[in-house]
């Protein structure tokens, strides 16, 4: 039922409303604990250094929540410490460690 979902930023939208952008993804996002099959899951777009940084603070001003499972927590904290452990990845918020795992904002290039 899932998928990746993607979420496309023009520049201009960037430009001009980073600051909204980032509130109502990391919003859509953490939507019930971010268990929704159609929550995004990468965002494309040219630049965004500056806008993982606006998103990953406004991630880590939402409070941790319960997820459905403790094995989908589990699973999560361990796909975390995966990307973590990525080259060319980075995770500016979000913790791979045991417990109830927050979201994370990964950035990495692709060419």
């Amino acid at each position: 039922m899932g998928s990746i979902n993607p979420v496309f930023v023009l520049p201009g939208a960037l430009r001009n409303r980073a600051d909204d952008i980032a509130s109502g993804l990391a919003q859509s996002v953490t939507l019930g604990v971010g268990q929704f099959c159609t929550n995004p899951g990468v965002t494309v777009g040219i630049d965004l250094d500056d806008f993982a940084g606006v998103l990953a603070a406004r991630l880590g001003d939402v409070p941790a929540g319960t997820m459905l499972y403790p094995g989908i927590g589990k699973r999560y904290a361990a796909g975390i410490g995966v990307l973590d452990r990525t080259d060319g990845v980075e995770l500016l918020t979000g913790s791979a460690h045991a417990g109830t795992p927050v979201c994370a904002v990964t950035t990495a290039s692709v060419f």
